[in-house]
């Protein structure tokens, strides 16, 4: 895992395990999480919110920690998706945001 230390604070990406399958179930995700939540459907929300955890294992090799509850465990392996409950509620969409930011700096390679 890299050094918290070698990022200045900022998330770090890796897109080169990604294929074609993981995109469309980014884009299936996406889609059952708006459908889960125009219809309140809780049980799709879920579904959306796994499967968006699971393609941000694929691609996310670190968080900086004050990204995260106070309370989080010094040892997360970004590698699972379970490690991303532990992100600051508002900092979700910053990762959303800094990942898709990522991709198009990526393109421009």
């Amino acid at each position: 895992m890299p050094n918290k230390n070698e990022h200045n604070g900022s998330p770090q990406f890796d897109f080169s395990r990604l294929s074609w399958k993981d995109g469309k179930a980014l884009d299936l995700a996406r889609a059952k999480i708006s459908k889960g939540a125009a219809t309140g459907d809780p049980e799709m929300l879920q579904a959306g919110f796994d499967e968006m955890e699971a393609y941000f294992a694929k691609v996310i090799e670190y968080v900086p920690q004050d990204w995260l509850v106070s309370d989080a465990p010094d040892n997360l392996r970004w590698d699972d998706p379970d490690s991303f409950n532990w992100l600051l509620g508002y900092r979700a969409e910053d990762l959303i945001i800094a990942m898709g930011e990522a991709q198009q700096e990526r393109k421009k390679k």
